[in-house]
This record gives structure tokens, sequence and C-alpha cells, in this order.
């Protein structure tokens, strides 16, 4: 599972997000899944019907997204926290450590451009930089993040 792994607008439609073409021997496990809003069409239902009964073990980190796909299962559909908020404590403090400089950190979902035009108004006041994790793969700014570790990202939002 992962961010917006099940949500079509940003998975490109590939079935692989499902499990399909993975080795049928394997056991199949969704663990934390995610789709942002999960609004899926009948004919989406109808898919994932068929790409749920692959699995053994199925979770999501969203009650409304289990609430959706409980339906389409006869396996229990369970909801788990963010992986990437399970570190022990000893992980956060010692990535604390490692904050360099205050900065303006956009990351958004959906772009709004009144973000940008807030983060830099922030920014001319401040005189912090403004860093964008990039949501999304077809992004054509520049100087966007697109990639980055867990402690990569809480350091970036890190307000000590």
């Amino acid at each position: 599972g992962s961010d917006q792994v099940w949500n079509s607008t940003y998975n490109g439609k590939d079935p692989i997000w499902f499990g399909s073409g993975v080795c049928e021997s394997q056991k199949l496990v969704a663990y934390a899944v995610s789709a942002g809003d999960p609004k899926f069409s009948l004919q989406e239902k109808e898919e994932l019907k068929s790409f749920l009964a692959s699995f053994s073990s199925i979770s999501v980190r969203e009650e409304c997204l289990a609430s959706v796909i409980a339906p389409l299962t006869s396996k229990s559909v369970s909801t788990v926290l963010d992986p990437s908020l399970m570190a022990p404590l000893v992980v956060w403090k010692n990535w604390m450590t490692k904050k360099t400089q205050k900065s303006i950190v956009i990351y958004q979902a959906r772009t709004n451009d009144n973000v940008f035009r807030i983060a830099e108004s922030l920014s001319k006041k401040s005189g912090y930089p403004i860093v964008t994790v990039d949501f999304y793969l077809n992004s054509i700014k520049s100087g966007y993040l697109k990639v980055l570790s867990p402690e990569e990202f809480f350091v970036l939002i890190l307000l000590v």
C-alpha cells in the first residue's frame, strides 16, 4: 500500500497496483492501501471486486475506503495506521537532530495555485526558501523534489 495507490487518477489505471500480473503462487497482501476519496465508478467496482479476490489479506488507511471495498469482498477489510507513523520514538528523535535550515514546505495532493501564492508571500516576508515536494509524476515545474524517504520528509517539515 501507499498514498493514493488505488486512486485511478494517480495510478494510471495500471492493474499492477491491484496485484494483476503478480505470480499466482505468491501470497498477495494489501497493507495500508490508500485511495484518498474513493469514488469508484460501477465499472471500477466490478474490476476491484475481481482484483480483491486475489488478496489473502486487505487493510487500508481510510475508513471511507474500507466502507466502499468491504461489500466487494468476502474478506475482512481493516483500517490501519499509515506505516510512516509507526517508527519508534528513538527514530524520530534521531531525525530531529538533522534539521539544517528553516523552510516553507509545500506538499499537496491537489494543486492549488493559492498555496503557491501564499508560500511566495511568506517566503518574501520570512526569507525562508520554498521547498516543494511534488506529488504529481508529470510535473513540469523545476525545483521540485519528487521522491523523499520518510526521514527526508520529516526533516523538511520539522519546526525546530
